[in-house]
């Protein structure tokens, strides 16, 4: 438990928890995004106001296999890297990830360009 923020009468307003730290009530005031759950975060943001009342809880940072399953997604080509490649400027920087990313050559690049302008 990691206390940031103290009311003016030393009440906790923010704190942040693990799962394991949770009480009942902060559990059933707990929101999370759809399609996740509570084994993908690693630690919760629980707010109270300065009067003790629990204002609401919600995930904060993801746990390390979380991290690990976005830095995998995040790395595989997607349909903006391929509209950067046929429509982008070639002097950018996101050009040049999105090239690094799909691991194509310039000769490539060109030919596919030159279909698209053809239609």
């Amino acid at each position: 438990m990691r206390i940031t923020e103290i009311a003016k009468n030393e009440q906790a307003t923010i704190i942040y928890k693990s799962a394991d730290e949770l009480t009942n009530e902060e559990r059933e005031m707990l929101i999370l995004p759809y399609g996740m759950d509570m084994e993908g975060y690693a630690d919760f943001q629980v707010r109270y106001n300065r009067k003790g009342q629990l204002l609401g809880v919600k995930g904060n940072a993801f746990s390390e296999a979380k991290n690990e399953s976005i830095k995998q997604e995040s790395a595989k080509p997607d349909a903006l890297d391929a509209c950067q490649l046929l429509f982008g400027n070639r002097h950018s920087k996101t050009y040049r990830l999105a090239k690094n990313k799909v691991g194509v050559t310039s000769a490539g690049i060109t030919a596919a360009r030159k279909i698209v302008a053809s239609k």
